[in-house]
């Protein structure tokens, strides 16, 4: 599991700039529609720049975290170094199934909130 983590994550390095370029724009939409700027007089836009967030915020922490997944420990290195590589590893398991979680719950959040505004807004 953190194996393919890594690999989509070190396939998807060069598109880091523009997941935070996404991010920051979907957070300044969010900023605009919560305190009226820039002519944003109604709240349009406020569920799709949220949605828009936060997957930006999650392409982001695959990016970030998931480039440098320690490799398994071989037979001929030594015990201590082993074990450490394993607990390594063991972090990264926590950090990916977070991570599932978090998908989950977005794509869960993401249906239900473009819902809601497909219904209000058409």
């Amino acid at each position: 599991m953190i194996e393919t983590l890594g690999f989509v994550s070190r396939v998807l390095q060069w598109a880091k700039p523009l997941i935070v370029l996404a991010g920051v724009a979907s957070f300044a939409l969010f900023v605009c529609t919560i305190f009226k700027l820039a002519g944003f007089e109604t709240d349009t836009y406020l569920m799709p720049s949220v949605v828009g967030t936060l997957w930006s915020t999650l392409f982001f922490f695959l990016t970030a975290t998931f480039h440098r997944v320690p490799d398994k420990p071989l037979a001929n290195v030594k015990w201590f170094s082993r074990v450490k590589i394993r607990c390594k590893r063991g972090f990264f398991y926590v950090l990916a199934l977070l991570f599932l979680v978090l998908t989950l719950a977005a794509i869960r959040m993401s249906f239900s909130m473009l819902g809601i505004w497909r219904d209000t807004y058409q």
